[in-house]
């Protein structure tokens, strides 16, 4: 997970924030896409009043008894512990606290913003072995889920069809919009083809005609074509290293993060 995440549930950006970095603030009640984030455009899970009842915590999500279709106790209890302390990060300031009341992330009219920080309090400052794994990580870029689902092929996936084995979650609900999302690195490598091969016609047109008159110009486009030739295959290398450096330092960035936050974690 942490090649594709910060493993810090602090790695979250104020409600404020997203709205400053032009990302749109959508909701939506899945919980899998809560903190997950595309271009422009982030979900949230709107949090319900009811997980700030004391009465409901005590009845439904006890320290212990409570467990899953695995037997794990308390694995309610940290989803919502989690989910609650995300929120802490969601919500700053008043201004967050209005844009989510806005949002309909909070219901309006039913708490203020000094009732939902007196609330939220005692979840401020809960640490990861308090929360399920998924709040160990803040927010999650979709694009790097995407590949991580393509390239590891997780056992949850498994039920999800065809496009589940490849997306953690569809962007695209049209062939169209498919189509011009893909076509672009299609179009990048038919011009280079294109370029590479004109030049080398020119380069062998030149040299069979070795008789010609314009020797000169003969001599610049023989020149020109094998420059060309050159700096695409430069250009090509360069980009290929580029990408596989990021990669590589976001993995060992990653990598780094993730172990850092398991020494914490055990200290």
């Amino acid at each position: 997970m942490h090649w594709v995440a910060k493993r810090s549930g602090m790695h979250i950006d104020a409600l404020h924030s997203n709205l400053v970095k032009n990302r749109e603030l959508v909701v939506t009640e899945d919980p899998e896409l809560h903190l997950i984030w595309h271009k422009k455009t982030i979900w949230i899970k709107p949090l319900p009043l009811w997980l700030l009842d004391t009465e409901f915590w005590k009845k439904h999500l006890p320290k212990t008894g409570v467990t899953n279709e695995k037997g794990s106790v308390g694995c309610a209890r940290l989803d919502a512990t989690g989910f609650i302390r995300s929120y802490t990060r969601l919500i700053r300031y008043e201004s967050d606290f209005l844009l989510a009341q806005e949002k309909n992330m909070i219901s309006k009219d039913r708490i203020s913003f000094a009732d939902f920080q007196r609330l939220t309090m005692p979840f401020r400052d809960k640490g990861d072995d308090e929360v399920s794994q998924r709040y160990h990580y803040g927010q999650i870029r979709l694009s790097r889920l995407n590949w991580a689902i393509r390239l590891f092929q997780p056992s949850s996936r498994r039920y999800h069809g065809i496009l589940g084995r490849i997306y953690y979650q569809q962007l695209y609900w049209d062939t169209s919009a498919f189509v011009q999302a893909s076509i672009a690195p299609f179009v990048f490598i038919f011009g280079t083809l294109s370029v590479t091969l004109s030049a080398m016609q020119v380069a062998l047109a030149v040299e069979a005609n070795t008789q010609n008159e314009w020797d000169g110009f003969s001599w610049t486009s023989w020149v020109f074509s094998i420059a060309v030739l050159v700096v695409v295959t430069i250009l090509v290398v360069v980009l290929a290293l580029i990408a596989v450096t990021v990669l590589l330092a976001q993995l060992r960035w990653g990598r780094r993060h993730s172990k850092l936050g398991t020494t914490k974690a055990m200290a």
